[in-house]
């Protein structure tokens, strides 16, 4: 059967974006993940969001992926496990998105795309510059009107199956970002300073934990501190021998 159309009235995206007002939104990628993909001409089902990858040049979304939903006897293991052929969908051919994500037909679907260079950044740890560890990424807010990621959220653990409830959950905005790689996105020096928080652990609450960069546990700042140390000698000693 098709897919119900949104039960509450929601913006269509547009090619232009309204001044930021009070009406301004952004969605996170938890909103989209495990939302159907439905087509407006014929309510057609072409999927669930099971990803979104993420241009980190310019911090820009670009494109989910679209999981077919499996029928037959494996079906519910399949859909379950999230095994199967993926499909893509680019940001750009979104219409609408409520209870469900509308594109305009099944022409949306991208078959031959490729997330070479792309990058899903959730479970990358955060660093500062001077190597004070923030948390990892578990999700990132954007902008639906054009991708551009807003802000990042971090916990402890990176991991978005993780209740808000057990962990506490941070806000970095991305003007904060000074570089990515693979693994690690590294911020200002004093970011941890201006992060904000959004939800509290029952642990943080009870006063028995703290945010990661004032924990005890030395394991993630010594390591960033370490690795900063090194990289920064090299740094210096590759300057050296330019002054030769």
């Amino acid at each position: 059967p098709a897919a119900q159309m949104p039960r509450d009235p929601v913006p269509e995206l547009s090619n232009t974006r309204a001044p930021y007002d009070d009406a301004y939104v952004t969605l996170t990628r938890g909103q989209l993940v495990r939302k159907d993909v439905v087509t407006r001409t014929g309510g057609t089902r072409l999927g669930n969001v099971s990803q979104l990858w993420v241009d980190t040049d310019e911090w820009e979304v670009i494109a989910l992926d679209c999981r077919p939903v499996a029928n037959g006897v494996l079906s519910p293991v399949v859909n379950a496990v999230g095994g199967g052929a993926v499909d893509h969908v680019l940001m750009s051919s979104l219409r609408q998105v409520g209870d469900v994500v509308l594109v305009h037909d099944e022409n949306a679907v991208e078959r031959r795309w490729s997330s070479y260079g792309l990058s899903t950044i959730v479970g990358c740890d955060v660093v500062t510059e001077r190597g004070t560890y923030i948390g990892r990424v578990r999700d990132f807010e954007f902008d639906p009107e054009d991708g551009l990621v807003q802000r990042l959220i971090v916990d402890a653990l990176g991991l978005p199956v993780v209740p808000e409830e057990v962990v506490s959950t941070y806000a970095i905005d991305v003007s904060e970002i000074l570089s990515s790689g693979a693994d690690r996105i590294i911020v200002a020096e004093g970011a941890e300073a201006r992060v904000e928080q959004l939800s509290s652990s029952l642990l943080q609450r009870l006063q028995l934990a703290a945010p990661p960069w004032e924990d005890d546990l030395a394991d993630y700042g010594d390591y960033y501190a370490r690795d900063y140390a090194r990289d920064y000698e090299a740094f210096e000693s590759a300057q050296r021998e330019r002054r030769r």
